[in-house]
């Protein structure tokens, strides 16, 4: 593997995701699947789908998982232990670790 120096979506995927809501309007829902695993930034992917199923590694089974949440099957809790970020300048710079203000 590498080391991404980004936390941005590979490609042109933002592009992608703006192209099929133009495509479909604004009367279609869209549910992005993100599988992944690190954190991404979302930069404008809130405004242009409906809704966002983060599946991270979801093993074998994750396609079944998934449509079990997108036909109404299960209904999953909407807490996630990580922080997204809508653009890699939201981040301190790189090597600054100090995480209190006051040093402390």
């Amino acid at each position: 593997g590498n080391d991404r120096s980004t936390l941005d979506l590979p490609g042109k995927q933002y592009d992608l995701v703006r192209e099929i809501r133009k495509a479909v309007g604004d009367d279609k829902p869209i549910v992005g699947l993100l599988v992944h695993g690190g954190t991404i930034a979302f930069h404008d992917l809130k405004f242009d789908l409906d809704g966002i199923l983060d599946l991270w590694y979801p093993g074998m089974q994750g396609g079944n998982g998934a449509a079990d949440i997108i036909f109404g099957a299960a209904s999953p809790a909407g807490r996630t232990p990580v922080t997204y970020y809508k653009r890699d300048l939201d981040l301190p710079p790189m090597g600054q670790m100090d995480f209190y203000a006051d040093g402390g």
